[in-house]
C-alpha cells in the first residue's frame, strides 16, 4: 500500500510534463498482468518503482540496464504507443516539438544537467506494489535507509572523500575506456559536491589533504598544488595513512547520491579498492601495457561471467571484444610454445573468451593439446587459468586416463603413478599428482585418471615480460609433454588394440637403459623414459617478441597539449634512418629484425630509389592516398593528423584506434617517426625555397621529400604536413601531377616524370601517403589546389563536449565555448570559430588567471583581427551589450566629450561615433565570463 508520506511526496513532485494518470490502480494491474506491455518495459517500470521516491533519470536507467539511453526512451515510447493506440490515445509533445508516449506511464522533468528524468505516475506506482509484495518491501526498507543516510552529519574530512570518490565513480562509469590522466579532478568540483554533503562551507586546505595525489606516481601524503587535479588515494597508496573515512566512525551501510542513483559508502570504497585502484595504480597501469598477462588477469577477474549479448554494438561491448581477442591472444602464447618445441602436438580443443551459446563472456580459459595418433588413449596435456580474487593463476597440468582391463590389475595404473611421483621428488617446480574422476568433457569421460599438475601464482609472473612467463612454463610443459609421449607409447594400447593385451614395461631394462640412477638427472630421465634436457624455466626459449618502452607518467599536460594541436617536431631534415623489418603486433607489440641504421643528412647524399615490392602495393584501401585535414585554430587537427598516420602504418581505422589510449598512440607516433616511417614537418619551415628544399635543388641536392620517397620499402610511409598555407604546387612543382592515385607506382595509369634539375626519372610510391592539415581561415588555395590532385578533405569542428566537466570558478567553459562559436558563425561563418584548445591551455597556478589570459592576450586579438577592428560586433560576442554591470563588460565605452579635441570641430565630424577601451578590471571577474552564456 501507498504511504500517507509517499502520497506526500508524490503531491510536492514539480514536473515539466506532468498529466494526469489515464487509468486507476486497478486498471494498470489489469494491464499489466494481460500482457499488453511487453516484458522488458516491465522491467524498466519497476526499475524505476524501486528507485527513490519512484524517480530515475534516463542515465541512471541506461547504466543499470546496460542499454543506450535511447534504447531506455524507444522501450517506454513503443509500449506507451501500442497502449494509446488500443485506446484511442493522442502522443503527447515536448518543449522541442517532439512527440512522445510515456506520459502513459511517468511524469518528466529535466534536471539541472539536462538530463530527462522519469517518475512514475502513483496509480501505477500502487499497481506495481501489489503486485510484486517483495518490491513493495524492498522499496520501503531502501527509502528508510536513504532517508536515514540523508541526516547523516559527516566530518568535513569524509565530506571531501566520498565527494571526490563519488565523482570519481561518475567519470569512470560515464566514460567507458577513461585513462588516468582524464580521471583527475578539479578542485571546484571536489568542493562544490562536498558542500553538498557537508551542509556548509568546505576549507580547501581539507581538499589538498584529503584528495592528496595530483598525478600518477604522486607519492606524499599531502598535495603539491601543481594544476589544481586532484584524486584520492587507492588502498595501499600512502601505507596505511589516511586513505578512506575510519570504519568505527563511519556507517558504510549510509546511502550517497550519485548521477547513477544513490549508492552505499561500502560499494564506493569497493570501487576505489577495485576499479579504480586498477586504472590509477602506477604499477597496475604500467604492467597492463607490457605484461599481456597482466591484462588477462584484469579481463577474467572483473569482466568474466558476465552476460553479453551477440547483436550488442555499444562502445562498452566493442572494448570487451577486443580485450577479450587480446586476452585469448596472450593465453595462446603458451600452448603454442609447446608446439613450437614438440611438432608433434597439436590443440585437441581451446579455450575462447566468449560462449556463444550462453551469451556470456567465459569466466576461465584452457587449452588442450595432444599428439593426434594417440588421440584415442584420451590423454592429454592442458592450460587453464584459475581465477582467485583479482588474481588469475595459470596450470599446466597432464591428464592420463585410467587403463581398464587385464592391464590394470598388473599394476600398469601403479607404474604410472610412481612415475609421476617422482616429478614431485626430483623437480624444484611444484608439482602435484592425484587421482581423480574425469570430468563429462574429458575425452574418456568415465572413471578414474591421474592428473599431475603445477599452479603458477599470479604474483610471480605478474611482474615478468611475456616471453620469461613463457618460459616459465615451458618448464613444466615440457616435462608434462614428454611423460605423454612416454606413456602412451609404452604403457597405452596402440590404436585398435585391447587394454590387456599391452605389454608390461619392464622396471629393470628401463633402469639399464637409462645408464646408472645416481643423479638426479639421470633419475629424471629414467623416470620420463625420453631424451628430456633439464632447464631451468627462464632459461626455456618461447616466441622472440621485443617490447617497445613505456613512457614514463605521461601528464595530463602531454594530452592536453596533443589534443591542442601541440606536438613535439624535430627538424625535418636531420637524423633519418633506414627503414627496419617491422611486422605489426596488437597493442604496439612489433618484432623488430634489425636496428635502424644512421643515414647522413639528405642534402649531402643521395638515396637511390628502393625496389620493394611494396611500392606498388594498391591493396591496401583503408585510407586515401592524399588527406586534408582542415579546422580552426586550436582544433585538434594535429591530434586527428596522428591518428590517421598511426592508423595507415598499422592498417586500423579511426575507431580502432579511438578505443587505444591516447599515450599509447602518441608513442607509436614517436616511434615510427624515430624509425624513418613518417616525415613529419612544418610548411612554414621550408622557407620560400618551396620546390628546391622539398624534391631537389640547381645543385642537384635531393631534398626532404624525394630522399623519403626513394626510401619507400616495406610497409607503408606517411608525410605529415602541418599548417598548409600555400599552394601544393609551390611544393611539388613538376611532381604534383604523381599525387593523383593513379599515377602512382604498380597503378593502372603509372607515370615516371623527369626532374627538372637532376634529369633523374622519378616515380611515387603507392605506399607513400600524405596527411596534411591547415587552417580553415587561411587555407583557400590549399583547398582548391589539393581537390585538384585528388585530395579528401576531412573538416574538423570545434568539440564543446571536450570542456563538459571543466569549470574554472563556477563558469562553464562548455558553455562559453558555444555561445561565442555560435554568435561568431553568425558574424563570419563557420570558419571562423574558437578552438577548444584555447580553452584547456591552463599552465597557471591560478585556473582563473589562466583564463583570463587566453582571453587578453589570444581570443580578444584574434576577434579584433578577424572583424577588422569592428568592437561593437565583438562586443554582441561577448555579450557586452546586454550586461548590466561594468565590471563585467570587457570592451567599456567611453563617451564622446566635445572637450576631445581642441578647437571647432568641421561638420564632416562624427561625434556620434563611439569610443571603446578595454576594462582590465572585467579579466579577473568570473561573471564577466558567465554573462556571456547567461
Amino acid at each position: 500500500m501507498i504511504t500517507d508520506k509517499q502520497r506526500q511526496r508524490d503531491f510536492e513532485y514539480e514536473a515539466d510534463y506532468q498529466t494526469k494518470s489515464r487509468y486507476n490502480p486497478e486498471q494498470w494491474r489489469g494491464i499489466i498482468s494481460s500482457g499488453q506491455i511487453d516484458e522488458s518495459c516491465v522491467e524498466l517500470l519497476k526499475m524505476i518503482y524501486s528507485s527513490f521516491n519512484h524517480v530515475a533519470t534516463l542515465l541512471q536507467l541506461s547504466f543499470h540496464m546496460e542499454v543506450s539511453e535511447e534504447d531506455v526512451l524507444n522501450t517506454l515510447n513503443k509500449a506507451g504507443h501500442i497502449l494509446g493506440e488500443a485506446n484511442e490515445l493522442e502522443p503527447e509533445v515536448d518543449f522541442s516539438g517532439n512527440e512522445y508516449w510515456w506520459y502513459l506511464f511517468c511524469w518528466g522533468k529535466e534536471t539541472d544537467d539536462k538530463v530527462l528524468e522519469f517518475k512514475l505516475q502513483p496509480e501505477l506506482s500502487e499497481a506495481v506494489s501489489s503486485l510484486w509484495p517483495e518490491l513493495e518491501e524492498a522499496y520501503y526498507a531502501f527509502m528508510n535507509d536513504a532517508e536515514r543516510s540523508l541526516q547523516i552529519r559527516y566530518s568535513q574530512e569524509d565530506a571531501v572523500w566520498i565527494a571526490a570518490s563519488v565523482l570519481l565513480y561518475e567519470k569512470y562509469y560515464r566514460y567507458p575506456g577513461i585513462t588516468t590522466d582524464d580521471i583527475l579532478l578539479m578542485q571546484y568540483e571536489v568542493q562544490t559536491r562536498a558542500q553538498r554533503i557537508f551542509g556548509q562551507d568546505v576549507d580547501t586546505v581539507v581538499i589538498n589533504q584529503i584528495c592528496n595525489a595530483d598525478e600518477r606516481g604522486h607519492r606524499y601524503n599531502y598535495l603539491r598544488d601543481m594544476y589544481k587535479y586532484y584524486r584520492v588515494p587507492f588502498p595501499g597508496e600512502f601505507d596505511g595513512d589516511r586513505e578512506r573515512p575510519d570504519p568505527e566512525e563511519l556507517d558504510y551501510s549510509a546511502y550517497i547520491y550519485s548521477l547513477f542513483g544513490y549508492m552505499t559508502i561500502e560499494k564506493l570504497y569497493d570501487f576505489i579498492s577495485h576499479e579504480y585502484a586498477h586504472l590509477v595504480d602506477e604499477s597496475y597501469v604500467d604492467l597492463t601495457n607490457a605484461n599481456g598477462f597482466v591484462r588477462l588477469a584484469a579481463f577474467l577477474s572483473r569482466q568474466g561471467g558476465k552476460s553479453l549479448s551477440p547483436d550488442d554494438t555499444s562502445e562498452k561491448a566493442a572494448g570487451f571484444r577486443i580485450d577479450g581477442a587480446d586476452c585469448v591472444e596472450t593465453f595462446r602464447m603458451i600452448g603454442d610454445s609447446l608446439i613450437a618445441e614438440y611438432p608433434s602436438f597439436s590443440y585437441l580443443s581451446r579455450g575462447e573468451w566468449y560462449l556463444e551459446q550462453e551469451e556470456k563472456i567465459a569466466p576461465a580459459l584452457e587449452d588442450r593439446l595432444h599428439i593426434e595418433s594417440r588421440k584415442h588413449t584420451g590423454a592429454y596435456v592442458a592450460i587453464r587459468t584459475v581465477t582467485e580474487g583479482d588474481n588469475v593463476n595459470i596450470e599446466t597440468s597432464l591428464h592420463l586416463p585410467w587403463i581398464e582391463g587385464d592391464s590394470a590389475d598388473s599394476g600398469f595404473m601403479e607404474d604410472i603413478r610412481e612415475k609421476c611421483d617422482k616429478l614431485v621428488l626430483m623437480t624444484s617446480a611444484p608439482f602435484q599428482v592425484e587421482i581423480t574422476e574425469a570430468g563429462s568433457d574429458d575425452p574418456v569421460s568415465a572413471g578414474k585418471k591421474i592428473r599431475a599438475f603445477v599452479l603458477y601464482s599470479y604474483d610471480e609472473f605478474k611482474t615478468m615480460k611475456e616471453e620469461d612467463i613463457i618460459g616459465l612454463f615451458g618448464g613444466s610443459l615440457q616435462i608434462f609433454a614428454s611423460y605423454y609421449t612416454d606413456i602412451c607409447q609404452n604403457y597405452y594400447p596402440r590404436d585398435g588394440e585391447d587394454a590387456s593385451e599391452t605389454p608390461a614395461a619392464d622396471p629393470d631394462k628401463e633402469t639399464a637403459s637409462s645408464g646408472t640412477n645416481t643423479s638426479l638427472e639421470d633419475s629424471l630421465k629414467a623416470a620420463l623414459g625420453s631424451r628430456l634436457t633439464i632447464r631451468q624455466g627462464s632459461d626455456t626459449p618461447g616466441p622472440t617478441v621485443r617490447y617497445r618502452e613505456i613512457p614514463d607518467n605521461p601528464s595530463t599536460d602531454y594530452i592536453t597539449k596533443a589534443l591542442q594541436g601541440v606536438g613535439s617536431r624535430q627538424d625535418s631534415t636531420e637524423n633519418y634512418t633506414e627503414q627496419p623489418k617491422v611486422s605489426q603486433g596488437y597493442g604496439g607489440r612489433r618484432e623488430t629484425a634489425e636496428e635502424p641504421v644512421p643515414v647522413s643528412r639528405p642534402d649531402r647524399v643521395k638515396i637511390p630509389p628502393s625496389t620493394h615490392p611494396d611500392r606498388a602495393d594498391q591493396s591496401f584501401r583503408l585510407f586515401p592516398k592524399n588527406t586534408l585535414i582542415k579546422g580552426p585554430m586550436k582544433t585538434r587537427k594535429f591530434h586527428e593528423a596522428i591518428m590517421t598516420t598511426v592508423g595507415i602504418i598499422e592498417g586500423k581505422d579511426i575507431g580502432t584506434l579511438g578505443l587505444e589510449p591516447v599515450p599509447d598512440i602518441l608513442e607509436h607516433f614517436k616511434e615510427y617517426e624515430e624509425a624513418g616511417r613518417i616525415l613529419h614537418i612544418a610548411c612554414p619551415d621550408l622557407g620560400e625555397s618551396g620546390y628546391e628544399s622539398f624534391v631537389e635543388n640547381a645543385d642537384m641536392q635531393d631534398g626532404i621529400f624525394k630522399t623519403f620517397a626513394n626510401r619507400c620499402g616495406q610497409g607503408r610511409y606517411v608525410v605529415l604536413m602541418e599548417e598548409v598555407d600555400l599552394n601544393w604546387r609551390h611544393l611539388f612543382g613538376d611532381t604534383s601531377v604523381l599525387l593523383r592515385p593513379n599515377r602512382r607506382e604498380g597503378a593502372s595509369s603509372e607515370t615516371i616524370i623527369t626532374l627538372r634539375y637532376s634529369g633523374e626519372p622519378f616515380r611515387l610510391p603507392s605506399n607513400l601517403y600524405i596527411v596534411g592539415t591547415c587552417d580553415s581561415v587561411v587555407c583557400e588555395d590549399t583547398i582548391l589546389s589539393a581537390v585538384d590532385y585528388d585530395f579528401y578533405i576531412r573538416p574538423v569542428s570545434p568539440e564543446p563536449g571536450v570542456l563538459h566537466t571543466m569549470r574554472v570558478a563556477g563558469i562553464s567553459l562548455e558553455r562559453l565555448m558555444r555561445a561565442m562559436n555560435t554568435r561568431i558563425s553568425y558574424f563570419l561563418g563557420p570558419d571562423y570559430q574558437l578552438g577548444e584548445g584555447f580553452f584547456l591551455s591552463s599552465s597557471e597556478r591560478d585556473a582563473l588567471a589562466s583564463l583570463a589570459r587566453a582571453f587578453r592576450e589570444q581570443i580578444l586579438p584574434i576577434l579584433e583581427k578577424w572583424f577588422n577592428g569592428d568592437i561593437e560586433s565583438i562586443r554582441y560576442v561577448l555579450g557586452d551589450n546586454g550586461k548590466t554591470r561594468n565590471d563585467t563588460i570587457f570592451y567599456r565605452e567611453i563617451p564622446f566629450r566635445d572637450s576631445l579635441f581642441k578647437g571647432q570641430l568641421p561638420d564632416s565630424f562624427d561625434t556620434g561615433r563611439r569610443i571603446y577601451e578595454l576594462n582590465e578590471d572585467a579579466f579577473m571577474n568570473p561573471r564577466s565570463y558567465i554573462t556571456i552564456y547567461e
